[in-house]
């Protein structure tokens, strides 16, 4: 029996279909019998846990739900007021310590479990993973260094607190829950280090390298994969990995083979219904009449400042071009080691300047900034959504999927 976990938190409504397609994605590829265990809380509709057991029954495989809001309630009452409002306002919503609670609401007969991002899709047979022998390793992950994070992404490795070729990804564990359980005091004293210092901003990652960095083990590559980084490389073939979708890189354009695999999927699934073309059209309307509004915005905030732009280096010559961007303007690129100190002190310049940001990382670098005293639209914005294809849909397209 193969054990998989996910966290889930679905204020909306919207986000059990990116979980729904993962676990398909790994139900078409698996032909091993699974157990999936979901922790989730009271944001589950009993709608979207129907549509969970409707499709693991037609695999034929096990579903199993947990509401941490009711198991682990003190322990989700100590993580928000150990971090004093920063889960509300990060990125990052509240299920991303749920897989800290995995030891705490399994069977003790599990020893160990496959832990799962909702934004992954499994396109391989996940009994590779399984294998993998964990000896007596708390985990095994994939480190970030190899899906070219740049170190200025990583607080904790700037601050010398990880190696940056220790440093890994949390979005997809092979855990060690006979090891992990007897680390308790060791992942508090961690939970309390990162709240207690608000420039880490990855909260559970953070935790994790904090405590394991130094002794999990390292995986291959193809076990977590980032799109942006098959992307930037110029990959034109989808191959047997666990494509991981961080940072909202999915969209709608799809001649993109890596938005074509999610959506290949998304189809198999029960959220796909009648209902979606019309969500698609509804969503392009609503974007375009958002993007003229934000236009004529962003055009007063700008007024009187220096346009600036922060942006990797194979997007500069596509973004002097479209901004039609004069020589004393500046260009800061994300790809250098000291982008993001240099940005800030571009903001707190005599110079008054309004940032141009384009990146895939937008929403860490705008939690950042606004615990700098920036404000959104105001001193810096996402410049992605300035951007169109050839065919003039918008890139920034994440939007609409996540409402489909």
């Amino acid at each position: 029996m193969i054990h998989v976990a996910y966290g889930l938190y679905d204020k909306d409504g919207y986000y059990s279909k990116f979980t729904g397609t993962s676990i398909l994605s790994m139900f078409e590829n698996t032909s091993a019998e699974m157990t999936v265990h979901i922790l989730h809380d009271n944001t589950l509709t009993q709608d979207n846990r129907d549509k969970f057991n409707f499709f693991a029954g037609k695999y034929n495989q096990t579903l199993k739900f947990y509401n941490v809001e009711i198991l682990c309630k003190n322990k989700i009452a100590e993580i928000k007021k150990f971090f004093e409002g920063r889960v509300e306002k990060s990125i990052f919503s509240i299920a991303t310590f749920y897989r800290l609670f995995i030891t705490d609401v399994l069977d003790s007969d599990i020893e160990k479990i496959i832990y799962l991002d909702s934004d992954t899709i499994i396109n391989l047979d996940i009994k590779e993973l399984w294998r993998v022998e964990l000896e007596n390793k708390p985990l095994a992950a994939v480190t970030e260094i190899s899906n070219d994070v740049p170190i200025n992404h990583i607080p904790l490795c700037l601050a010398e607190v990880v190696k940056y070729e220790n440093y890994f990804n949390a979005g997809i564990l092979l855990m060690n829950l006979n090891r992990l359980k007897t680390e308790n005091v060791l992942l508090q004293r961690g939970t309390k280090f990162i709240a207690e210092n608000p420039k880490y901003v990855c909260f559970d990652q953070d935790i994790l390298n904090y405590c394991f960095s130094q002794e999990y083990l390292k995986l291959p590559l193809k076990f977590n994969q980032f799109v942006k980084f098959e992307r930037d490389k110029g990959e034109k073939f989808i191959q047997k990995k666990i494509y991981h979708y961080n940072a909202r890189v999915l969209n709608l354009n799809i001649s993109d083979i890596f938005n074509r695999l999610w959506l290949k999927y998304f189809a198999k699934t029960v959220w796909f219904n009648e209902e979606t073309i019309g969500n698609i059209f509804e969503g392009i309307k609503k974007i375009y009449t958002e993007q003229k509004d934000f236009a004529i915005e962003i055009s007063k905030n700008i007024s009187g400042k220096t346009r600036a732009f922060f942006v990797a280096s194979y997007n500069v010559e596509a973004v002097k071009e479209i901004f039609l961007f004069k020589n004393y303007e500046e260009i800061i690129l994300e790809d250098s080691p000291d982008s993001l100190q240099r940005m800030v002190d571009s903001l707190n310049s005599p110079t008054k300047k309004f940032f141009f940001l384009f990146s895939d990382e937008y929403h860490k670098l705008k939690y950042i900034l606004t615990r700098a005293g920036f404000k959104e639209n105001e001193d810096f914005i996402n410049g992605i959504k300035f951007f169109s294809d050839n065919d003039g849909r918008f890139i920034d397209s994440y939007s609409i999927i996540k409402r489909l």
